[in-house]
């Protein structure tokens, strides 16, 4: 399960400037869906604390999915 916190606006998540996570957890789908659906953020693994940058632009995460292996 996944926590995102989320950008304000493009230029927000380009400065890294993200809105804390709300305490939901999403699955890596549905949490990479939010984030390329709004203007991007970071998503990050409940368990592991690993956490992943999510761009907007939804061809620019084929690396993601690729590593978290999403369809």
């Amino acid at each position: 399960m996944y926590e995102i916190d989320k950008a304000n606006c493009i230029e927000d998540a380009e400065n890294g400037c993200l809105r804390p996570s709300d305490g939901g957890q999403y699955t890596k789908e549905n949490a990479l869906r939010i984030l390329e659906n709004g203007n991007g953020g970071c998503m990050r693994e409940v368990k592991s604390g690993r956490q992943f940058g999510v761009s907007h632009i939804k061809a620019n995460n084929d690396w993601l999915r690729k590593l978290l292996k999403i369809n």
